[in-house]
């Protein structure tokens, strides 16, 4: 009996040394996180040499792994290889950059991590980036001569009651019959937020036109040698606004507007970046700047004004002619984005005044819409490359591409624009399909974030504000062929990406997670079993 109990004991000891055995011949380590260019599996990326990085990971049970070793070898989509750094002596796992071959345009790359820990074992993992259009030498090179499309002059959209950074351009002509000598033009009229108390930080409620910037050309002055004044009202923004104060006045060099053309028609302009405001008469040099903003200047704060209603004003016993005001975009080159008129452009200030206000009329967003034919054969991968002047939403099929906001991003655009990529692949069908995009200004022209010098409206493919640039590429096996009209469309004749042996981490966590508990389990019912056995 005694050497039956001493066979069970050593079987016991065999059975609770099995899970140290095999923890102990087994890697712990594995590798994670595998990124290049800090996004894991990256798609479109557009640099020369990306650089890599990945993690070890061990189990909470583990201590003292570092990293000894590293290889990186990248292969592209036809399994050729393009970059072996060999065996490297180092604990480097950050930002390895490519030492291999010059990268393709719009081509799939794999590769693997060999990392050897401090006991000298191996761990791989293999994951893959696909680069971009790489323009190199110019920057339309990998465009493929695609063009700018989109609206054209008259396309130009305008929502007068969001706008914040604009221009304005407005004719002006006293009457010399009545010898007037006043007279202005109106803007940021009837703003919503300053019509509703709750809306405004200084509870204001004022009606229809009481809140508005008013700017006066007075030539009272000139009859006593004086300098001709533009005067600036701002009404209903403040609780200290004062109508029939100036809140600002400049004066006007004699070189510009003096006894001899005092009668003739003058133009006024401003620049407004969200209230901060530049004026200038006749396209000379700055005649003052101002920031009507009550709450403060630069970006930190809520925009005053916007461009709002528009209108005239010309004081009792008074009359001028306002042949023209126009809406132009802030940001160079300033296109014009509408021309505004009331009817008759003769204002008679009468008996008591003329005050007049209207909302300018524009366009809303535009949208293109273009339909393609894809051979009667299996796509093995489609990419749609798209950047835009402004902001766009793209759809291919009626689905939206992508779940991104205000692409393609804000940048200092004379000097980076960006695009983006995507994977469409399961979006296109064979026959006919359906591409379209919406679009809107964005940072590109609506808002003064830089300034306005900054952006030149010429990478000169076409003078739109608003355009959009899209590049398709459908890659059935063993064709190559071209499409021009609303994009450019480009084929590569490459095989069938061959499938990569990477598991879903969450998945292979959870098992891993499930069949530690199975094993533990087990050995706790045998374990307690034989012991209860044997002494119970």
């Amino acid at each position: 009996m005694k050497s039956y109990k001493s066979l069970v004991l050593l079987i016991l000891s065999i059975c609770l040394a099995c899970p140290a055995l095999l923890y102990a011949v087994e890697n712990p380590v594995s590798i994670k996180k595998l990124k290049v260019e800090y996004a894991e599996m990256p798609l479109g990326i557009d640099v020369e040499k990306p650089r890599f990085s990945w993690q070890m990971v061990v189990p909470d049970t583990e201590r003292g792994y570092s990293q000894k070793a590293y290889q990186i070898i990248v292969t592209d989509e036809m399994g050729s290889l393009v970059w072996d750094s060999g065996k490297v002596s180092s604990d480097l796992s950050l930002n390895i950059e490519y030492a291999g071959t010059p990268l393709q345009p719009a081509t799939c790359y794999f590769w693997t991590v060999n990392v050897w820990n401090q006991r000298g074992e191996q761990s791989s993992e293999t994951s893959w980036f696909e680069t971009g259009l790489m323009s190199k030498t110019s920057p339309y090179e990998g465009w493929s001569g695609a063009k700018w499309i989109g609206g054209g002059d008259k396309d130009r959209m305008l929502y007068s009651h969001y706008l914040p950074a604009f221009r304005l351009n407005v004719s002006l002509q006293l009457d010399e019959k009545s010898k007037s000598t006043r007279a202005g033009f109106v803007y940021g009229a009837n703003d919503k937020r300053l019509m509703d108390k709750n809306k405004n930080l200084y509870h204001l409620q004022n009606g229809k036109d009481e809140s508005y910037i008013k700017i006066e050309l007075s030539i009272d002055s000139l009859a006593s040698g004086k300098k001709a004044m533009l005067n600036v009202y701002r009404v209903g923004y403040h609780p200290d606004d004062q109508g029939s104060v100036p809140f600002k006045s400049f004066p006007v060099p004699l070189t510009w507007i003096h006894e001899n053309n005092k009668y003739a028609q003058h133009t006024i302009s401003l620049t407004s970046d969200l209230g901060f405001t530049r004026f200038y008469v006749d396209g000379g040099e700055e005649v003052g700047r101002v920031n009507l903003n009550p709450l403060g200047r630069g970006g930190d704060f809520i925009a005053f004004p916007v461009v709002g209603d528009v209108g005239f004003d010309v004081p009792a016993g008074q009359s001028a002619i306002f042949p023209q005001m126009e809406i132009a975009n802030f940001r160079s080159p300033s296109n014009v984005i509408t021309t505004c008129k009331e009817g008759n452009n003769w204002i008679d200030g009468g008996v008591s005044g003329a005050f007049r206000t209207f909302t300018p009329k524009g366009n809303s967003a535009p949208m293109l819409r273009t339909v393609f034919s894809t051979p009667d054969t299996e796509i093995a991968k489609a990419r749609l490359y798209v950047t835009s002047r402004g902001i766009y939403e793209v759809y291919l099929n009626g689905k939206r591409i992508g779940d991104d906001y205000f692409n393609p991003g804000i940048t200092q655009y004379n000097k980076t624009h960006l695009y983006q990529t995507f994977d469409v692949t399961e979006y296109v069908h064979s026959g006919r399909n359906a591409l379209g995009a919406l679009m809107a200004e964005g940072w590109w022209s609506a808002n003064g974030l830089c300034p306005p010098e900054t952006v030149d409206d010429a990478p000169r493919v076409v003078d739109e504000v608003v355009g959009i640039w899209l590049l398709f590429a459908f890659l059935p096996a063993g064709t190559l062929w071209w499409i021009a009209g609303f994009a450019a469309f480009r084929f590569f004749d490459i095989m069938k990406l061959p499938p990569v042996d990477i598991i879903d981490e969450k998945m292979k966590n959870g098992v891993g997670v499930m069949l530690d508990d199975v094993v533990a389990a087990f050995y706790a019912w045998v374990v307690v079993s034989i012991l209860g056995w044997l002494f119970g």
